[in-house]
């Protein structure tokens, strides 16, 4: 049986992973591995830089701030109306494509219940899903993007690791993100 003492419970898993562990456990601040020796265990954490573990929290804040803004876009709907869009986008463009009502059978039935046309419908649809996809191509842009320069950071061969982890803390992940439509 190896133990290290660690810190943080996030990075339980991914030292014993990196020290090929599957028995592993966290009891009262430190990793308890019993299928790995403690060289493999020591190894492991010491592959662990500062510099990873800032990455990996800054990459967490950003990954948050991409899911507060998804959240501002969708406003209060609600997840049962959200898992129906994909159903009602590929009925509306299979409708845009033939005009033929079988090709969008929630549609026709939603847009009768609406007391609107069909095609009016078909075009609310679509017009929304777009403009969804843009947002979601946005965040999803920067949030990869934000993510991809804090790796860099990383990786930068230019710093050591106190410069690396000043760096990730200094990146601003608060800029370019898409502002919601009011």
């Amino acid at each position: 049986m190896a133990v290290i003492l660690i810190v943080a419970t996030e990075d339980v898993r991914g030292v014993a992973v990196a020290a090929g562990s599957s028995d592993y456990y966290y009891d009262d601040g430190k990793l308890i591995c019993n299928d790995v020796g403690q060289t493999a265990l020591d190894a492991a954490l010491a592959a662990y830089s500062p510099a990873m573990y800032a990455a990996k929290c800054k990459k967490l804040q950003c990954s948050k701030l991409a899911a507060q803004k998804r959240n501002e876009i969708i406003g209060t709907t609600s997840p049962a109306e959200m898992a129906s869009w994909p159903i009602k986008r590929g009925e509306a463009l299979a409708w845009q494509a033939s005009g033929i009502d079988s090709d969008a059978p929630n549609l026709v039935g939603e847009a009768e219940a609406r007391g609107c046309s069909v095609s009016d419908l078909v075009a609310r649809v679509a017009a929304n899903a777009a403009e969804l996809l843009v947002a979601e191509t946005a965040i999803a842009g920067v949030d990869g993007g934000h993510r991809d320069a804090i790796d860099a950071i990383v990786a930068d061969k230019n710093l050591n690791d106190d410069e690396k982890v000043a760096s990730i803390r200094d990146y601003d992940i608060t800029t370019g993100w898409p502002e919601p439509k009011t």
